[in-house]
């Protein structure tokens, strides 16, 4: 039966207007059912409809409009006012904010090819190129900016903007996001700042790996872009009432406007729950972002947990299938589109187990449900679970989320000892017709399941797997480029130090340019490639933080590694590739300043180095190695850059899909146009933009190629970005200057 116990009553009390029949209202995975239940708290809310009446109903009712990108907006009230946003029909989705994130050069300029680009070897351009003039922004715990590898050789910083969303201080809070603290170069420079320190290096390495200049041991250890400009945020990831990873994403993009420069932003940061398919509105609002100008790009690292049995996928038939869970709480999400969900009906059951015995007892279960039992969406239910003797076995909390036409639900199980009570593995059951993908890291591991002549209804067990095991949210966004990580370096290279100063050589390690075990695979849910490319992430050398550098010494516990100049700090994961793509990321945009952020994403994924083993790659693209290694050389020799679906074939890219004449002009230009050779007969138009990005003219196009007349009546005098669009996707941005 359902039983509210006392503390969904209260969630019931103060969120029931959120169970409206449009279920717009998404809890935040990382809840992990714990919803707000103050009224009175203040709370950021993403909303996605009618940015004008978002903006009215915040303002109504006290709150505080922040910002938005397309139809999403971010907005800041009082928890009992979002209500006043459900009920509108103009308001299509709702999010509530909870931060859930957490952290997931040596020969790696080698390995991504970009030491014939940035270094004395020219041989891959013909010319050199550092990143400058480009923004790379860094969205993780923290950095020591005084580390010389992000000094100029004046000791001035590189870094142009610091907003640390951990400060409490009231001083220099950015607007409007209205937390944390704000620092730019002058007050870098002037001493002012005061946070240096960053947890275990992490956003310093990542950092240094992207843009460290190799000043600490004359370049030997570098980044991909060295003299690119710097705009760090340092994460707060106990900010449960903010939209830190959107908002950071949103001011980086800003800054690096005000500076007038093109920007890439990397995020080795992720959160293993969630739908998988980039249906959550903080990874549509950041697509959103990304896309809204050119000269913008995305990276972030796929996640850590390869071969990690984390996700069941359930084709649900007549048939009971189940799958068991283990822990001392479990925890786990399903989710499906709502055509194959709303069929499925599904359970908590128990088993009673005594695996010395090979004992085996199915012990009841709670009533089957379908999705529609869920009335209240964001709300939780309470079930109790009783044993066949009539015993509580278990408390079950469950609640509904609603992504448009995807739909999750999250079960927690929370057992009940009882002293004549036998040990129990808990069934998450399924019946129907449907199909559906569940996330726990509670699933019962496969080496230690019964078969089905040991225990006859193992013959209906859905077995978990190593796919899905990625990173959620932003990082099964289409916009954004996903990267996981192979090995760097033989580990018979890394030097460390004992407490006597003297130097060690670490003798075991992996095999160099082969996947890295821990690398998260996809797919997606909705089955895209994911990760998009793998870069060196296993055994990297990059600047650490000052503190770490001098407290790493060979202990008692194992041997902590530094470079041999003391300048730089071993470091491993996905969280170290992921910032190598986005340096490339910014060489790119130092010579493609206009390009969209597809486009650079389509020339970094699409031209990449597969060859090899094919024992080892199998065929690409596939979901370990995505497309291939990430190859800096071949990305700004880009072959590929119009192509948005694997299997369209290669073109040179060409000026000659726009250009205007004459340019500058004083009252009327022409603009030319021509559409490529794969997007024939598309819907076709050309977008001017100001400065800031903000759309002023579109002038739909009816035929495939055409010149048509422009007179700037529409226009004061100034610099302009114009854009031929194809099915929404910018293909071409060239500038004009109206005088």
């Amino acid at each position: 039966m359902k039983n509210y116990t006392i503390f969904a009553i209260l969630i019931l009390v103060s969120l029931t207007t959120f169970g409206q029949v449009n279920q717009k209202t998404v809890p935040s995975n990382k809840n992990r059912l714990q919803i707000y239940s103050d009224p009175e708290k203040t709370v950021t809310v993403l909303a996605k409809g009618d940015i004008a009446t978002i903006k009215k109903i915040t303002a109504d009712n006290g709150g505080v409009f922040r910002f938005s990108s397309g139809n999403i907006a971010s907005i800041k009230m009082k928890l009992k006012y979002v209500s006043k946003l459900i009920q509108n029909p103009l308001i299509k989705q709702i999010e509530i904010a909870n931060s859930h994130y957490q952290p997931l050069n040596d020969k790696m300029i080698l390995a991504d090819r970009t030491n014939v680009i940035s270094l004395e070897d020219s041989s891959c351009l013909g010319y050199n190129l550092f990143g400058k003039g480009v923004v790379v922004g860094i969205i993780d715990e923290g950095i020591d900016f005084r580390h010389q590898d992000f000094q100029n050789e004046d000791s001035s910083t590189r870094i142009k903007f610091f907003w640390d969303q951990t400060d409490p201080s009231t001083a220099n809070r950015p607007q409007p996001y209205d937390y944390g603290r704000e620092w730019n170069a002058a007050q870098i420079d002037a001493g002012l700042c005061t946070d240096y320190y960053d947890y275990n290096s992490h956003g310093t390495i990542d950092a240094g790996i992207a843009a460290g200049d190799g000043l600490c041991d004359g370049s030997l250890h570098h980044g991909v872009a060295p003299k690119a400009d710097l705009v760090i945020v340092k994460y707060d990831g106990n900010n449960t009432t903010d939209n830190t990873i959107s908002d950071g994403t949103a001011w980086i993009y800003e800054k690096a406007a005000s500076l007038g420069e093109p920007c890439v932003i990397n995020v080795s940061l992720g959160d293993y729950f969630g739908s998988h398919d980039g249906t959550d509105l903080v990874a549509q609002l950041i697509d959103n972002l990304v896309t809204a100008n050119v000269g913008q790009s995305f990276v972030c690292a796929v996640g850590n947990e390869g071969g990690s049995n984390f996700h069941v996928s359930t084709t649900v038939t007549s048939d009971t299938t189940f799958t068991w869970l283990t822990d001392p709480t479990m925890y786990v999400e399903m989710w499906g589109d709502t055509s194959q969900f709303n069929n499925i009906k599904f359970s908590i059951g128990a088993d009673s187990v005594n695996i010395n015995t090979n004992y085996y007892s199915f012990d009841g279960h709670i009533p089957f449900r379908t999705d529609t039992f869920y009335h209240l969406a964001n709300t939780i239910y309470s079930d109790v679970l009783l044993n066949n003797s009539g015993q509580t076995i278990a408390n079950i909390m469950s609640a509904k989320i609603v992504q448009g036409n995807v739909i999750g639900i999250q079960i927690q199980i929370n057992p009940v000892t009882n002293g004549t009570d036998t040990n129990h593995l808990f069934r998450l059951m399924t019946t129907g017709a449907g199909k559906f993908d569940a996330y726990s890291w509670d699933f019962q591991q496969n080496n230690s399941l019964p078969n089905s002549s040991t225990y006859a209804p193992m013959a209906y067990y859905q077995y978990p797997d190593t796919n899905q095991n990625i990173c959620s949210s932003f990082q099964c966004s289409k916009h954004v480029i996903t990267v996981g990580a192979y090995a760097n370096r033989d580990s018979a290279e890394v030097w460390c130090i004992d407490t006597n100063s003297n130097l060690h050589v670490v003798r075991t390690g992996p095999i160099v340019g082969q996947i890295w075990g821990q690398s998260s695979c996809g797919p997606t849910r909705d089955n895209r490639i994911k990760p998009d490319v793998t870069s060196p992430g296993l055994w990297m050398f990059s600047p650490g933080a000052l503190g770490d550098l001098a407290a790493f010494k060979l202990t008692a516990s194992g041997c902590e590694k530094v470079s041999a100049s003391g300048c730089d700090i071993f470091a491993s994961g996905t969280s170290m590739a992921s910032p190598s793509v986005a340096g490339i990321a910014a060489l790119f945009l130092e010579v493609n300043t206009f390009d969209s952020s597809d486009q650079v994403r389509n020339c970094i994924i699409y031209n990449t180095r597969s060859y090899g083993d094919p024992s080892i790659w199998g065929p690409v693209p596939n979901n370990r190695w995505g497309y291939g290694k990430a190859d800096a050389c071949l990305a700004l020799h880009c072959t590929n850059p119009y192509s948005f679906d694997a299997g369209i074939p290669k073109q040179n890219p060409s000026n000659s899909y726009l250009s205007n004449y004459p340019n500058p002009f004083s009252d009327q230009t022409s603009i030319s146009y021509s559409l490529p050779n794969n997007l024939l007969n598309s819907k076709a138009e050309i977008t001017i933009n100001d400065l800031l990005g903000n759309m002023i003219i579109t002038i739909p196009l009816d035929n495939n190629s055409g010149t048509i007349p422009f007179n700037k009546s529409q226009l004061a005098s100034g610099i302009y970005f114009y854009s031929l669009k194809v099915e929404g996707r910018t293909i071409s941005t060239k500038k004009m200057m109206v005088l």
